[in-house]
């Protein structure tokens, strides 16, 4: 039988999307809630636009973002964020280590 091992520590987090354990040391995106996604599930910066750019749009009763916004000018100052940091470096996932 070969050689097995496993991790001994205690996950920090699991991926939302798979459910998969994410140790120290892993990359992971993590919401203002604490949601956590894996790197293979993470958002890209194309893909956050795209999402809150329609849901800003909606009125305040049937919208997401007062769940993670204070007011839309703050989601409006986020996805300009998003937009400059896409044209200066790429789609790409804005990732923490564990």
């Amino acid at each position: 039988m070969g050689d097995l091992t496993t991790n001994t520590e205690e996950a920090y987090y699991h991926c939302e999307q798979c459910g998969k354990p994410l140790f120290p040391g892993d990359k992971v995106q993590l919401d203002s809630e604490g949601i956590a996604f894996c790197e293979e599930h993470a958002a890209t910066l194309s893909d956050l636009i795209a999402y809150w750019e329609p849901d800003l749009a909606e009125d305040e009763e049937n919208a997401g973002w007062p769940e993670f916004f204070d007011d839309p000018e703050e989601v409006r100052a986020k996805i300009e964020e998003w937009k400059a940091r896409l044209a200066a470096g790429g789609d790409v996932k804005l990732l923490q280590e564990v």
